[in-house]
Parts: C-alpha cells; structure tokens; sequence
C-alpha cells in the first residue's frame, strides 16, 4: 500500500489517502501540518515554524485584500462588498455614540426628551435632575416615542439636585416634571 498526497489548496493543511491496494483509497489522519515545501510543523511551538506561517497567512491575507479592492469589471462587486461594509463599520461607530440632552425651565413644568438611536437603546444611561424647591421627576422609557413606561420616580423633598444611573433597552428616554419651579435635567445615554 502507497500513500498519495492531495492538496486542496497550495499552503493548507494537505490531505494524505492510503491506496487499499483494490483500487480505492481511504483518507488517513495527519497529525501534523506541512508547510509547502512538505517540512513537518507543529504549529503549538512558538518558533520560526509559527513565524513563517504567519508571514505567509499575512501575505494571503493581503493578496486577499487587493483582491476585493481591484479594479472592475471582475471585482466590481467584492469592491462594492468592501465598500459598504466600510459603510456598515461607520454607521455602527456613529450608533455607539454617546447621546445627551439637557433642558430648563424658570417657574414652569419641564420636559427632557432623548432619542437614543434608531439602532436600538442605550446600555448605560445617567439621568440628573436639579430643582428651585421641591419636585417629583419622572424618568420614563418609549420603544415608539408615544408609549411612556414609568421607570422610576425622583423625588426631590427641596431644593436640590440628584444624579442617578439606570440599565436601559428602551430607545426614547423622557424625564419630566410638573412642577413649576427653576428645573434642570439631563439625560446622558451610552453602550
């Protein structure tokens, strides 16, 4: 019986088969891999056998690279690929963005309202609340802008100021209070 080697693909792990002497071959287990040149690696060992895979998986990688940026007609549409996933890559730093919305009134009611993204809601989000006298906040949640859901109340038993840290899903935030004294509030929202 006679080995044969099959590559798949120049530099991949190759696959051996032993000839069964009756014309069919069975696929044999290779307990180490071979780089091109057919010399044994072990790629635990942190050697010059690792570094050259490496090197060689970064020059894949480039050619890979220059590839999908090509030029058309043949790459036009990897190029577009690489293009809005560039797009995707932006939209998605703009999105985790901290967002913040600050509000005050003299001798009225005040309403702070913060659209946290059209991606979803904000993790981590601080609500700090300041009135003339005494005053109830109400911090409230809204997946669609009209539904509020009562998240927690800050109540305020003088003049002064409160500062509280809430996990958030929702992605509209409203803080309010009917009192109609010198309010401030403001809502910071981030991932």
């Amino acid at each position: 019986m006679s080995d044969r080697v099959q590559e798949h693909w120049p530099g991949y792990i190759p696959r051996r088969y032993r000839d069964m002497g009756d014309g069919t071959f069975a696929e044999r287990q290779v307990a180490a891999i071979e780089d091109t040149s057919g010399q044994r690696i072990n790629p635990a060992r942190e050697d010059g056998n690792l570094a050259s895979i490496l090197a060689q998986l970064d020059i894949t990688l480039s050619a890979l690279r220059d590839a999908i940026c090509a030029a058309a007609p043949d790459s036009k549409t990897l190029n577009d690929l690489y293009s809005r996933l560039d797009s995707i890559n932006n939209r998605i730093y703009e999105a985790s963005q901290t967002r913040a919305n600050y509000g005050s009134s003299t001798g009225a009611a005040l309403t702070v309202d913060l659209d946290t993204s059209e991606l979803g809601g904000r993790i981590e989000v601080d609500v700090w609340v300041k009135s003339s006298a005494a005053a109830s906040f109400e911090v409230r949640g809204s997946r669609n802008g009209s539904d509020w859901r009562l998240i927690d109340t800050i109540s305020l038993s003088a003049a002064g100021e409160e500062c509280r840290h809430y996990s958030n899903a929702y992605r509209h935030l409203r803080v309010t209070t009917p009192a109609a004294n010198n309010n401030e509030a403001e809502i910071v929202a981030t991932r």
